[in-house]
């Protein structure tokens, strides 16, 4: 996502995680771009990298896909929610049918806000927060805001007493990033928690339905029934126009 002047807004770099649902063994997705270069055109520079605007994410059936995505919304959740927990209220923790609880799930995602580079990360072991982290790139160069393991923090240089309210809220149920966003002045904080909170969108056919959202913006705009065409045609679908016409069901009793 860009502005008007070109800056990144939000965009993800690469996201991992293991030990959840069907996935045992690390699995990392990178928008990072490879060698290739036939088609340039779709590649967006960030710094020296070279990053897809687009992607998808394909397979058998039972593959793991849907549980791939399920892991970046568990994240985001427990990014966004986890200050809420209450005494004894456990971190969910959905390991592998071939591990336990013992193994820690890990979740670990670089991204960018605001034009800088962003590393955060965290595993719930024993249905507890066991490690975090959050890392920030002013300059290309790493910056530590904050390591923690257990409840002991390790903050940056440049933050050393600013997770002192934080701490006080702290649990073992909860993250730090969770806690500080609410707890702390500190900016880059801030810009971190507003990534999982209004950038990052997951989509879960199963619990969010489009389809009639959809039909009403095309019914509404002319302008917006031409996108969506153009998309079907360079997918190759062969489908020229779409028209809706609505019915009505009257049921009897």
């Amino acid at each position: 996502m860009l502005n008007k002047k070109g800056m990144v807004m939000a965009m993800i770099l690469e996201f991992s995680c293991s030990n959840y649902k069907s996935i045992k063994d690390k699995v990392t997705y990178s928008a990072l771009a490879g060698k290739d270069n036939t088609f340039e055109d779709e590649i967006k520079k960030y710094g020296k990298y070279r990053v897809l605007r687009s992607s998808v994410i394909y397979g058998a059936n039972g593959s793991g896909k849907s549980n791939f995505i399920s892991a970046i919304s568990f994240m985001k959740l427990l990014v966004i929610t986890s200050i809420n927990h209450q005494p004894g209220q456990g971190v969910f923790q959905a390991s592998h049918k071939l591990n336990s609880n013992e193994i820690p799930s890990t979740f670990d995602i670089q991204f960018v806000k605001n034009d800088i580079r962003y590393a955060y990360g965290f595993s719930v072991k024993n249905n507890t927060v066991f490690e975090e982290y959050l890392y920030y790139f002013p300059n290309g160069r790493q910056t530590k805001i904050f390591e923690r393991e257990n409840l002991d923090i390790i903050a940056g240089d440049k933050y050393k007493k600013d997770f002192d309210i934080s701490k006080t809220v702290l649990k073992d149920n909860r993250l730090l990033l969770s806690c500080a966003a609410n707890y702390s002045d500190v900016v880059e904080i801030e810009q971190a928690f507003l990534f999982f909170s209004k950038d990052l969108v997951v989509y879960h056919p199963e619990e969010n339905d489009w389809t009639e959202k959809s039909i009403d913006l095309m019914q509404k705009s002319e302008e917006i029934k031409k996108v969506f065409l153009a998309v079907l045609d360079v997918l190759g679908t062969g489908i020229k126009d779409v028209k809706v016409r609505l019915e009505k069901n009257f049921e009897m009793n």
